[in-house]
């Protein structure tokens, strides 16, 4: 269940007056989820989003997780000579706070 390749990438901008955003890209290839090399699971794009506010110690963020609600398996094997499949997380929309001390 080793995928062919994986690739990420990601920008993020912070303002001065401490507004923030960021955008992620993530690439997993195709793979083989047998020895024998007789069942394979289409690679997935995933792109997540966040936007917020940090001051000092203190931040707030909303974000998105798997924006395009791309449906996905993230892990797939054999039971009993038969394919099987665990679906990947849906998109997720969230707020998260952080403090630093």
């Amino acid at each position: 269940d080793i995928p062919s390749g994986k690739i990420n990438a990601g920008i993020s901008y912070h303002a001065a007056w401490g507004g923030m955003a960021r955008l992620d890209w993530s690439h997993v290839g195709g793979r083989w989820s047998d020895q024998g090399n007789t069942v394979n699971d289409d690679g997935y794009s995933l792109v997540d989003v966040r936007i917020g506010y940090k001051h000092k110690d203190m931040e707030i963020s909303l974000f998105v997780d798997n924006l395009f609600d791309s449906e996905y398996h993230s892990h797939t094997y054999l039971i009993q000579g038969l394919p099987a499949a665990t679906q990947g997380m849906p998109r997720i929309l969230g707020v998260e706070t952080r403090v630093t001390f």
